[in-house]
């Protein structure tokens, strides 16, 4: 189990330090109807790929959910199966800290990994598609695919197969407290990304404040739909594999066919 989480890990932190250095894409703002906001293109560049070589600025390809969440998914199983490593050797120097934050690492970032595959799925995706199949490029992008649902199968094998790592119900504030300390630090950003007489901009159309009642009323579904996804991780790795092999394998083909999407 260990040496499985270290690979999990490694994966996702390479790709993620690849993208600080290397990384770049262009994103197109689009709203919904009824939005005062006007859409534009906001350059996202890795400190190597960056003309004034702003190393802050690099750093903020990692800004988007997919990115905060997949380094955070990545940091937990790297320290997770270290740690498993070290018990496993009867090692004295392991943390209660370090063993609380693989805990809680991973009870943010599972959830929230099945949240973004369900909304680049029903949401993102076909709002792409109706603005012309061409604007879905960036989600069939093969890293794009990898971000969106690599981490969703991970979590579904440590949670049903590996059952290391518990998820508990009396921890189930710590994901939606995730997800909302993102939507503040978006509307910090609002005015940071680009020019500011482009005016405030979102990465994601449901963070729209000119929307009014409308944002708040997605915003709290998207907490619901979170908090439900916790519900379900806890439940698998309560149960996981005492409900025999084929119904575990069942079961997370079925929560992958239901918030993965591979194609138009």
């Amino acid at each position: 189990m260990a040496w499985i989480r270290i690979f999990f890990g490694s994966i996702i932190l390479g790709d993620c330090i690849h993208s600080i250095f290397y990384g770049g894409w262009d994103h197109v703002t689009e709203y919904e109807k009824g939005s005062k906001l006007k859409s534009v293109k906001l350059e996202f560049r890795g400190i190597l790929k960056r003309q004034d070589g702003s190393i802050l600025r690099g750093l903020l390809v990692l800004s988007p959910f997919t990115m905060v969440s997949f380094w955070l998914l990545g940091t937990s199983f790297f320290v997770g199966g270290c740690t498993t490593l070290a018990l496993a050797q009867k090692s004295p120097v392991v943390s209660k800290w370090v063993l609380r934050f693989a805990l809680l690492s991973f009870e943010c970032a599972a959830p929230t990994a099945l949240l973004i595959a369900a909304v680049v799925k029903y949401y993102l995706w076909p709002m792409a598609l109706e603005s012309g199949s061409g604007n879905t490029a960036i989600y069939k992008d093969p890293r794009t695919l990898f971000e969106h649902n690599a981490n969703v199968i991970m979590c579904l094998v440590e949670v049903g197969l590996l059952g290391g790592l518990p998820i508990r119900f009396g921890h189930f504030a710590v994901a939606p407290l995730w997800g909302i300390a993102y939507v503040y630090f978006c509307w910090w950003m609002s005015d940071k990304w680009c020019d500011k007489s482009a005016g405030p901009q979102f990465c994601y159309p449901f963070f729209d404040t000119t929307m009014g009642w409308v944002a708040s009323v997605v915003l709290v579904v998207l907490l619901v739909v979170l908090t439900i996804f916790y519900a379900l991780f806890a439940l698998g790795a309560e149960y996981g594999l005492s409900q025999g092999l084929g119904t575990t394998l069942l079961s997370m083909l079925a929560t992958l066919l239901l918030v993965c999407r591979f194609r138009d």
